[in-house]
This record gives C-alpha cells, structure tokens and sequence, in this order.
C-alpha cells in the first residue's frame, strides 16, 4: 500500500489518467451506439424499415452506456508503480527514487515505516512538490482522447438526425421522387473566427439548373449566394469569406432544399494587453511604479514584479515559460478574460513566454 501523503501528490496524475480513461469509454459508448444507428439507418433508407421508437431506444441506450462507462472510470484505481514507472522514465535524474518510495511498504507489527523508508518517502515528497508531472498523460493524448469523444457523439447525432429525417426510397417529398440526392460539404462545423468556409454541393441523379447557399434557418434568409457548378463535375460550389458569428445554412436548388447545418465559431486564447507594477527594493528608495500596455520591463535586482494581463476570453490555465524551461504559473479565473501575477522576485534578466490554455484545450496560436 502506498504511503498516504506520497499518494495525496501523485493523486493528479492518477486524476490525469482516470480522465483519460473516461474520455476514452465515453468515445468509445457513442462510437457502438452511432454504428448501431447507422445500421438502422441504411435498413430504413434502402429497405424501407421504419420504427417511431428506434430513436428514443438509442438514446435510452447510449445514457445508460455513459452512466457505466463514467462510474467504471470514476472506481478506477490506478496502479501507482505503473504511473512512477512512467514518470521515471520521463524523468531519469530521479534515479528510481520515486518508484522505489511507492514500493516501500510498513512494518507489519509497528505500521510504521523504519527511518530509511521514511527517509526514501519524503524525499520523493519533495520532489513531487518541485516538479508537475502531470505530463505522463500529455495533453495531446487528453485533446485527442476529448477530440475522438466529441466526434464519436456528432456522429451519434448526426445518425440519429438522419433517422428522423432522412426519408425511405419509397417516400416521396413535395411531391416528386427523392432520385436527386445531395452530400454537402463541410456539414456541421466549427471554424476559427475571421475564416472563409467554403460550401461544396454534390448531387447523385439529375442535376439541378443552379443552387444557392442560403445563410440564415428558415424563412429568416440574411444572406443568398448563388454556387457555382464545377467543369463536369456533379459540384456546385461557393465560399463566405469570412465568418465572424455563429450561423446556420442550408442549400436550395429547384422547389428543394437540404437540412440546415451549423457554423461554430470559436478563438484561440491571446494576450490583449499586459500591465507591469513593479515594488522596488527598500535599499534603492525608488517608488512603486507602474507601466501600462508593456511587455519589457526593467527594474534594479530584488524588485517584485506584478502583472495583470488582459485576455480575449477566459482561460483555465496560464503559464510563464523562461528559455530555460522554468515555469511560472498565474493565477486565473474561469469565469473572467484575465490573468495574474504576483510578487515575482527579479533575480536575474529572463524572456519569458506566455502559454494559454482554455476550457476547450486550446492553446494561443502564437506565445507571447
């Protein structure tokens, strides 16, 4: 068994892990689940069968695969041999300290560790208190498991979407047989804000004389562009240049038109603005000062620096990062567009760079 106040500092990583693992189980619930819809699917499109339950059976079952999936990741426990393995590795100046303090186990009569037990422990302590090792599960593997996740569940919706509106091939619509089929591309998206979306239109079947892009739902239309039809191609195409908002469109051609998609735009997290406060030492009989919009500061030795730096959006973790590889974290607060930093001691002259994460894992494009 661990000992407790080693484990209470490798319980983030153990956090980290379980958190993968859950991403993990849920993507991998609405993966099953999507393809057993998407077989529906094609039973109903191309054979014909149609059930008004099918939908809600499939939610029923995809909530209950989540609800087990969560609870199984929430009891997992973590083998902590196997995280030190990894953190040694990743670590190898530790020189097997950290696995050889998970090791140790109590005197069986005392309960108690022997002095050189204790010894290897706190030792370890200290550097689980001087390093973040959460990286063992790197936060590529954490978007990635986040990214296949929320894929797995737009397919969920979008199979389960079709079942309810895609119509058999003995159905008709306005009137006329549903022979011209179209596949619009990108569909349902999320594009970074300022970017052009360019929507493509493929039709199976007879092509239309000429379609048009329709921005807006319903008879709400803001915006019509007509597309145009590519070489021989069955294509027609058209762009936005750039989305600003969210929005919604849809593809008209003849009296027929397809479902309406969505456009979710979103940010990288960015530095706006940064004010300085420095504290200069007693000994230099200088005043406070304070420097507003910099990003350069200079100050005599020993001064304390305060920096208060205006964000785009919110953010859930900041990070000062120096050439070296030192790390120095600001305080944020999720719910405001703002970061902070606090009495940093000026030892010696340092370029440090500005990492941001925000609640989506999104890091700034660029560090400042």
């Amino acid at each position: 068994m661990i000992e407790a106040h080693l484990q209470q500092h490798l319980e983030p990583v153990a956090q980290r892990h379980r958190s993968l693992r859950l991403w993990v189980a849920l993507g991998v619930c609405w993966l099953s689940v999507a393809i057993i819809a998407g077989i529906f699917l094609l039973l109903q499109t191309f054979a014909g069968w149609k059930d008004p339950f099918t939908v809600a059976v499939l939610c029923g079952a995809a909530i209950v695969g989540a609800i087990i999936a969560a609870r199984r990741a929430g009891r997992w426990q973590p083998d902590y041999r196997q995280i030190a393995r990894k953190i040694e590795a990743e670590n190898p100046e530790l020189h097997a300290l950290l696995l050889t303090a998970v090791e140790q186990q109590p005197d069986p009569k005392s309960g108690h560790l022997n002095f050189l037990q204790d010894r290897v422990v706190r030792e370890a302590v200290e550097q689980c208190e001087k390093h973040q090792w959460l990286r063992t599960v790197s936060a590529r593997e954490l978007t990635w498991a986040r990214a296949g996740n929320f894929a797995a569940l737009l397919l969920f919706a979008a199979a389960l979407l079709g079942l309810r509106t895609v119509p058999t091939l003995s159905e008709r619509h306005g009137g006329k047989s549903m022979a011209r089929k179209v596949t619009v591309t990108p569909g349902d998206t999320k594009i970074e804000r300022g970017s052009g979306l360019v929507v493509l239109a493929k039709f199976a079947g007879p092509l239309p004389a000429e379609a048009t892009l329709v921005i807006g739902s319903g008879t709400n239309a803001t915006k019509r562009i007509p597309l145009t039809k590519t070489l021989n191609d069955p294509v027609f195409g058209g762009s936005i240049p750039e989305v600003q908002s969210n929005l919604v469109y849809r593809v008209e051609f003849g009296d027929e038109q397809t479902p309406e998609f969505k456009v979710s735009v979103f940010e990288h997290p960015r530095m706006e603005r940064s004010d300085a406060k420095i504290k200069f030492p007693e000994y230099s009989g200088l005043p406070e000062k304070k420097i507003e919009d910099t990003r350069r500061i200079s100050a005599v030795e020993g001064s304390k620096l305060e920096l208060d730096l205006k964000l785009n959006k919110p953010v859930t973790n900041a990070t000062l990062v120096a050439k070296d590889n030192t790390r120095v974290p600001l305080k944020v607060d999720p719910a405001q567009p703002k970061a902070l930093l606090e009495d940093l001691t000026l030892d010696k002259s340092k370029t440090y760079e500005l990492q941001l994460i925000d609640a989506d894992v999104r890091t700034n494009n660029v560090p400042a």
